[in-house]
C-alpha cells in the first residue's frame, strides 16, 4: 500500500511574466530523503495568457503493513 502527499508550490515573485521559480529543485530531493517518491506536478491555477501560477508537487512512499509484521 502506498500513502501519497501534496506539496503546493507557487511561482515564488507572482509575476506570470516573469522566471517562474516554484522552488521544485530544492523540494523534490528535500522530500526524497525522507523516503518519498516524486510522481507528479499538477497544475492548480494559472494565469490570464495560461501561464502556470501554482501546482500541487505529488509524491508517494509505501508504507509499512502493520498485519504483515
Amino acid at each position: 500500500m502506498y500513502e501519497y502527499q501534496c506539496v503546493p508550490v507557487r511561482n515564488s515573485d507572482g509575476f506570470m511574466l516573469s522566471k517562474q521559480d516554484f522552488k521544485h529543485r530544492e523540494i523534490i530531493p528535500q522530500m526524497a530523503a525522507e523516503g518519498w517518491r516524486f510522481v507528479s506536478a499538477i497544475p492548480t491555477a494559472s494565469g490570464p495568457r495560461g501561464d502556470i501560477v501554482s501546482m500541487d508537487l505529488i509524491f508517494e512512499r509505501e508504507t509499512v503493513d502493520q498485519e504483515a509484521q
